[in-house]
């Protein structure tokens, strides 16, 4: 994996987990991937500003959102907005709709080799976004060995099955102004209009008038998960999946 280093030494990473060691101060550590430079603070800022108050959170994004916009002011857009939730942000630069899924698979298998996290949470594997889609899978493969795979959901997320829901009250003007943060996006694609009602819709109808991100588990180990998910509650637990 050595063609992708160049990719994952950031100011977020230091030297020595670029190289593939294990730090145990750091192990504590949850990873959230999406396809573009959006897509985490969309499906899982809340959850993220609550746990990096207690835990170091690192944001993945795997391309630059070309498609999407100038791919300049995508980047300096994900950095304040990830500064804004209080968590670190790598971003891969991948080619926008062409995210590949063995490349994805080697990079969060370096990730996780890195920086050895307790938890990744992921895009939802079914999506109508080719992006999306490959970086779930990608996930799914590379992080068999990581305690707890969660997966989120974004605007182009179909058939979407929670397991989880997590308060996010205390965070959401945190959230909301970190997707504001992502300016060419709230206005080409509105997507606050989506985040914002799903907040209040999650919660509904046991947590009326609470705001709420919801998420699938791919597999966890319960005790591990609560350290992350600060206030969860869950609606209902796959035991196929437990550990």
């Amino acid at each position: 994996m050595a063609q992708y280093e160049h990719l994952i030494k950031d100011n977020a990473w230091p030297a020595n987990r670029a190289a593939g060691t294990h730090d145990d101060s750091h192990s504590e550590t949850v990873v959230v991937i999406g396809a573009h430079p959006d897509d985490a603070c969309l499906g899982a800022g809340g959850v993220a500003a609550q746990a990096a108050n207690r835990l170091r959170v690192v944001f993945v994004s795997a391309s630059r959102g070309e498609r999407g916009g100038d791919p300049w002011i995508r980047e300096v857009e994900d950095r304040v907005s990830a500064e804004l939730l209080g968590v670190e942000l790598v971003q891969w630069g991948l080619p926008d709709g062409d995210v590949g899924l063995q490349q994805a698979i080697e990079l969060i298998g370096e990730t996780v080799a890195s920086l050895n996290p307790i938890a990744v949470v992921a895009h939802w594997p079914l999506d109508s976004h080719q992006d999306h889609r490959n970086v779930a899978q990608a996930a799914i493969a590379a992080c068999r060995q990581v305690p707890v795979l969660l997966h989120f959901e974004s605007p182009s997320t179909l058939d979407f099955e929670p397991a989880l829901e997590v308060d996010i009250s205390d965070v959401w003007p945190r959230k909301f102004e970190a997707l504001v943060a992502h300016e060419s996006q709230m206005t080409r694609g509105r997507f606050i209009e989506w985040a914002d009602p799903l907040s209040l819709w999650r919660a509904w109808p046991r947590y009326k008038g609470r705001r709420c991100e919801a998420f699938a588990v791919n597999h966890a180990d319960w005790g591990l998960l609560s350290q992350v998910l600060s206030g969860s509650r869950a609606l209902s637990i796959p035991v196929s999946n437990s550990r």
